[in-house]
């Protein structure tokens, strides 16, 4: 995993991943592990969105709240999507264990985006309005406490966007 950890985090609210689509081109360069083409602009709308707002992305780093824990997976709600979330159980530095209703920041390694199938292996038992848009293997899962410095609602969705925003201007 370590060449994956190499790969820049972004940023993203999960709804941002609903027309992600796989670039396949990754696997002749040799990567063994999977890219997504991204659009920076669909989080919130920008007219003046373009092909060049595209980004690649391999992992990313998001924010919300556990609506439920199975096992060794989370499902986690950012406001605009759900993402499963496995393997978070094998992280070595978890001290502090994650219980349902702890807003989380993750940072993953993405392995399916988009509007993805309902898997009945996943448990998921959500009833609510939101989508599963992503599924992630956990490298990162922090939970929030009274000294954190986790941004959330407006605040978290003000700083994904300016952070997008400086990386589409990078890429220019």
């Amino acid at each position: 995993m370590s060449l994956l950890t190499k790969q820049p985090t972004y940023k993203i609210l999960l709804n941002q991943l609903k027309n992600a689509m796989s670039d396949n081109q990754n696997s002749e360069s040799g990567n063994k592990f999977k890219t997504w083409l991204i659009s920076f602009s669909d989080g919130y709308n920008d007219q003046n969105s373009c092909v060049d707002d595209l980004v690649k992305v391999t992992n990313i780093w998001i924010q919300g709240t556990v609506v439920q824990i199975d096992q060794d997976t989370l499902v986690i709600n950012d406001g605009t999507g759900l993402a499963v979330v496995v393997g978070s159980q094998k992280l070595s530095y978890n001290s502090t264990p994650v219980q349902v209703a702890d807003f989380v920041m993750v940072i993953g390694y993405v392995t399916h985006a988009g509007k993805i199938p309902h898997n009945p292996a996943w448990n998921i038992s959500y009833n609510g309005p939101l989508q599963v848009l992503a599924r992630l293997k956990a490298i990162k899962v922090t939970p929030a406490n009274e000294n954190s410095m986790l941004s959330r609602g407006v605040w978290w969705t003000k700083e994904v966007h300016d952070s997008q925003k400086h990386v589409v201007d990078a890429l220019k």
